[in-house]
């Protein structure tokens, strides 16, 4: 799901910095920066973590995308007067962003939940089903992302096994 939704997003997010975003933070008419230094940095920021949202949603990274334009708006608004519409506009890109990602991590969890049933019912251990879970959520939450590890370490002792292997002493 989250495979359709990018190019949707990234639209939506790119339509929100021609709106407005962009165009103060490029002009910066009014300013809080307090000198032209200052400011070449904030619009520099502002570049760097837009560019940060558009690859998260580009590799399917729902969760960093809507934590980074958060950080984006946070910037954009603490350096530069930004219309009540386009606040406005950026709220609603932001919880769009959002429901996106948990729709899609309910999603998946419970497809997960459905395989793994299946799998119990069977007679089997659902460490396929553990370990697609893993691959997907990685890919929804970013690599390196702390609820992996805990996750995979819930699954216990066999899925470690399953995954890794068995290590001589």
């Amino acid at each position: 799901m989250a495979v359709f939704l990018v190019p949707f997003l990234t639209v939506v997010i790119g339509g929100a910095l021609v709106a407005g975003a962009g165009v103060g933070v490029i002009e910066a008419r009014r300013s809080k920066a307090a000198n032209a230094a200052e400011l070449e940095n904030a619009e520099k920021k502002a570049s760097e973590l837009f560019v940060g949202v558009k690859a998260h949603l580009a590799s399917g990274a729902l969760y960093p995308a809507f934590r980074e334009y958060r950080k984006y708006i946070d910037h954009v608004e603490s350096y530069f007067d930004i219309s009540p519409e386009q606040k406005r506009t950026n709220q609603e890109t932001y919880n769009d962003l959002r429901g996106a990602a948990l729709s899609e991590y309910r999603k998946l969890h419970s497809d997960y939940q459905k395989e793994a049933a299946v799998a119990y019912d069977d007679g089997e251990e659902p460490f396929k089903a553990q370990a697609d879970y893993i691959a997907k959520l990685e890919k929804l939450l970013g690599p390196g992302a702390p609820k992996l590890k805990a996750l995979e370490t819930s699954f216990g002792a066999s899925y470690t096994v399953y995954k890794y292997g068995l290590t001589p002493n």
